[in-house]
Parts: C-alpha cells; sequence; structure tokens
C-alpha cells in the first residue's frame, strides 16, 4: 500500500464504531432507497441473475437497498476491514471483497453486468481514479454500465485529503481511455457530480 492509500485506510480503518454508522447512515445526508432507484437505472436495472459491483461501498449503505430489491449477485469491495465488516446482509449472493485502495481485487469476478461508485472517486489521486475506471471497464461485460460520481473543480486546486478534484475535460477522456462511452451526465440536487458510460 502506497503512503497516500495507507492514509485513507487509516482514516476508514479507524472510525469508531459510532462514526461508521453515521457515515453510512446518516453523513453524507441523501435518500438512500431514492439514490439506489436512481442508480439502478443508470447501470439498466439489474435482475435476480445480475452480478453488480459495488466499488468503495462502505458500509454498504446502497448495496443493501439495491440487494434488497432485485436479489442480484453483489461484489461490494471496501479499503476498510472495518467498513466491510458493517455490510450486513444474509444472503448467500453477497460477496465482500477487501480493497487496497488502487485495485480491484483479483476476487471480483469479470463480466460484471454493470458496477456503480458513489462518492468515492474523490477519496483517491486522480491517478487512482482513471485507474478504477479502467479496472472496472475491463471486467464489465459489453454494452454493460458504470455509474460513478466525481468531484469536479477546476483541477489546479491543490489535491485534499478525501476531495481530490479533476476537471471536466479530464473525465470524459478518462471515460474514453477505459474503452467506455459516456451516456450522461448531470448534476444532481445535492450537487454530487454523476457519470453513466457504457463498455463499448
Amino acid at each position: 500500500m502506497d503512503t497516500e492509500a495507507l492514509r485513507e485506510w487509516e482514516f476508514w480503518e479507524n472510525l469508531s464504531a459510532e462514526d461508521r454508522v453515521i457515515n453510512t447512515e446518516g453523513e453524507p445526508s441523501y435518500d438512500d432507497v431514492g439514490v439506489a432507484y436512481m442508480v439502478m437505472g443508470m447501470i439498466g436495472r439489474p435482475t435476480a441473475k445480475s452480478s453488480i459491483l459495488d466499488l468503495g461501498c462502505g458500509t454498504g449503505r446502497l448495496a443493501r437497498q439495491i440487494h434488497r430489491k432485485t436479489r442480484c449477485n453483489m461484489h461490494v469491495v471496501d479499503i476498510s476491514a472495518a467498513m466491510l465488516a458493517e455490510v450486513r446482509c444474509e444472503a448467500t449472493n453477497v460477496f465482500k471483497h477487501l480493497g487496497n485502495g488502487r485495485e480491484i481485487p483479483s476476487s471480483v469476478p469479470g463480466k460484471l453486468d454493470g458496477a456503480y461508485s458513489v462518492t468515492m472517486f474523490q477519496h483517491v489521486p486522480q491517478e487512482a481514479q482513471l485507474g478504477y475506471l479502467c479496472q472496472v471497464a475491463y471486467l464489465l461485460r459489453p454494452r454493460a454500465r458504470f455509474a460513478f460520481t466525481l468531484a469536479i473543480g477546476s483541477g489546479s486546486e491543490k489535491p485534499d485529503f478525501l476531495n481530490h478534484k479533476v476537471t471536466w475535460e479530464m473525465a470524459f477522456d478518462w471515460v474514453k481511455q477505459a474503452g467506455m462511452l459516456t451516456e450522461e451526465e448531470f448534476v444532481d440536487d445535492r450537487g454530487w457530480v454523476w457519470f453513466s458510460a457504457v463498455k463499448s
């Protein structure tokens, strides 16, 4: 684990149990059911036969909602074992994968039917954001979709821990570099910048 990734790991791993719950259940404050429905629409409405990746799942706030609605095969990835331990689901088709903050674990299967990453990319440096986009694209089936959020800024800001911003131009270029096509991009009422990309 590089120095920056180690710093990220320490931050998430050392949150108190109370803070982990707050981070997942109340902060950032949003309607997890509504966001889950939006994500499902952006990745093509998964079914029970689908295999879906949640990259940077935290304690599984969205994964629980999506699995509850679809019963799909869920692969949840996070850098923190403590956060993953909070992903509680009795279903046998929810698979937890501990990551290193820079690479998707090799235990995550290919031929995924969809993937999403919500409020995670800004927590890693720009090169890691691009790396994740390329890795997700590699694991997706052709025509499968990836929905994700980015922190958009001028690109001149000094990177701040947990707030690594990119420009719109970088985002569109990264999607192309990953072998995907941008289907939609928008800013929601919380100020989150959303992208939906399809594997070409």
